[in-house]
């Protein structure tokens, strides 16, 4: 059997076969069109419900098999297992049982043993070889994304210095970074064209595309345009404030009627 799992980051489905996978997402009451955010979210959260079972267990443990004191015994468990782990503090213990922080391998495995239990006890999963390709999958999936975008955007800059270059004949590199881009050198420019290096940084992408005339969207499609949603809202609030005065003026609308049509334009504004 196929399970097909889509990646929330860039959206891509990863197939995957793996019986005893689908089985382990059926227990945390997902399926194979749940996305990997989805699985990971639903596994911590399980991992975290357990850790903190068996940390209550054993506190109660304590507390039974002692003098009946529960400060004395969690104050007594809290500062053991902050020795063991080298903490210096409650916080990430509190972190780990609420679940607000997921529990790694290691971790995992040192609580087990400082609870005289399995790792599996707490993660079920953490051995699971199959559900650890699979992450690896979707991690390669996604570098894969990473890359083929970054390449895409040193292409588009290749395009528009070719246009620039076209407008303004005689044009060097070194001209063109020192006085459009502020550079020192065209070393960084260089790089960007090529597509070697890391990827484009936000302002220089902003940079180039002020510099050659043109939408930060010709260059890097994934990247938002802040300065162009906000000119877009501006331009629908003012419609819809248009909208509105006719509306007053035509006094078709009772006050309550205007009152809930003003709010609706405002929210989707």
């Amino acid at each position: 059997m196929i399970i097909k799992i889509k990646d929330k980051v860039n959206g891509s489905e990863v197939e995957f076969e793996n019986n005893s996978l689908i089985t382990s997402l059926q227990s945390y009451g997902l399926n194979q069109s749940s996305t990997l955010i989805e699985v990971e979210s639903a596994i911590q959260k399980s991992t975290s419900t357990n850790f903190k079972s068996i940390w209550d267990q054993r506190l109660a443990n304590l507390i039974n098999d002692g003098d009946g004191d529960r400060n004395t015994h969690e104050t007594k468990m809290n500062d053991d297992v902050m020795d063991k782990m080298g903490w210096k503090s409650t916080s990430n213990l509190q972190s780990y049982l609420n679940g607000s922080k997921p529990m790694g391998k290691s971790l995992i495995s040192k609580m087990a043993e400082f609870l005289n239990c399995r790792s599996s006890d707490i993660n079920p999963l953490i051995n699971d070889v199959e559900l650890a390709s699979f992450k690896k999958k979707i991690k390669e999936n996604r570098n894969l994304e990473k890359e083929t975008a970054r390449l895409k955007v040193s292409e588009n800059i290749r395009y528009q210095w070719g246009k620039y270059k076209a407008r303004n004949p005689g044009i060097t590199q070194d001209i063109f970074c020192k006085r459009d881009l502020g550079f020192k050198t065209q070393s960084s420019f260089s790089l960007m064209l090529s597509g070697r290096g890391c990827a484009v940084k936000e302002e220089n992408i902003k940079a180039l595309s002020l510099a050659f005339g043109c939408s930060i969207l010709d260059i890097d499609p994934n990247m938002i345009d802040h300065d162009n949603l906000a000119e877009t809202s501006v331009l629908n609030l003012k419609k819809s404030l248009k909208s509105l005065l006719k509306l007053l003026d035509s006094s078709l609308l009772s006050k309550e009627e205007l009152v809930s049509y003003t709010e609706a334009q405002l929210l989707s504004a």
